[in-house]
């Protein structure tokens, strides 16, 4: 069920959609792009006028108390989502690309690297250490085809252009990274990862060892390869396969329990 809400406007309403993630934000993407930004700063006018859609006057005219209202059903846009705001963005001359949704696209080493990126930025605040974040997750394509990462030195290299980016841009790789995590930590983290001295699947949401220690243990079945093949390959098959090994693990820990 869509929310919606009335808003005055001279002597009668009009009815806007309440959007409750930006799937459901009907708007260009430069549009969600201005909708994002003044959310961001605190631009409540701005917001309110492109999230619903109304003009200046309209705004204006408001209520103070109503104004407030409209923005605080507007701030939620704000919140960690493995949805990217928008597709593409264009920038000196270059398109880039996001990942797609829940990064379904994702490759192994391009999540090791950009939560690696994430974790300086955090502690950091370093706006270098931002610019690679993004460099990570928002890629060039060629033709048809994504530019692939092949270490952290071409990502740190590739940052430098990206560092330019509008404050907006920056922030939605984050928010949208932010919300991949969560997503897989929701997803595998307990079945993938949980202690297995106690067999507790509560405990831990990420690898042990790092998700290079994964992905190189994953590379020593050579199911998909390669290391380097491993790191090319879908974080979700890979996560996957994470996943039905440790349960195989478990059943035959449990099967070896029950003879002794």
């Amino acid at each position: 069920m869509v929310k919606k809400v009335r808003i005055p406007k001279g002597s009668h309403y009009i009815t806007r959609d309440v959007p409750q993630d930006w799937q459901s934000v009907h708007r260009k993407p430069k549009h969600k792009l201005l909708i994002f930004k003044a959310l961001l700063t605190d631009d409540v006018e701005t917001a309110i006028c492109a999230g619903f859609d109304i003009s200046t006057p309209v705004y204006k005219a408001m209520d103070s108390m109503d104004a407030a209202a409209l923005y605080g059903l507007l701030k939620p846009l704000l919140k960690a989502s493995a949805v990217p705001i928008v597709e593409r963005i264009d920038f000196q001359g270059v398109a880039y690309w996001m990942p797609l949704e829940a990064f379904n696209d994702g490759t192994g080493i391009q999540f090791a690297l950009a939560d690696s990126f994430l974790k300086q930025y955090l502690e950091t605040q370093a706006d270098s250490r931002l610019a690679c974040l993004v460099a990570t997750i928002l890629r060039p394509k060629t033709t048809d085809l994504q530019l692939e990462i092949r270490s952290r030195e071409q990502v740190e290299a590739e940052s430098i252009a990206l560092s330019k980016l509008p404050m907006e841009v920056s922030m939605m790789v984050l928010t949208y990274f932010l919300g991949v995590k969560q997503l897989v930590a929701d997803w595998y983290g307990d079945y993938a990862f949980g202690d297995e001295e106690t067999e507790c699947l509560e405990t831990m949401h990420f690898p042990k060892f790092g998700w290079w220690g994964l992905f190189n243990s994953i590379a020593e079945t050579g199911v998909f390869g390669t290391y380097i093949q491993v790191l090319q390959t879908p974080l979700h098959r890979l996560m996957m396969h994470t996943v039905e090994t440790r349960r195989k693990a478990l059943e035959i820990k449990a099967l070896s329990s029950v003879k002794t």
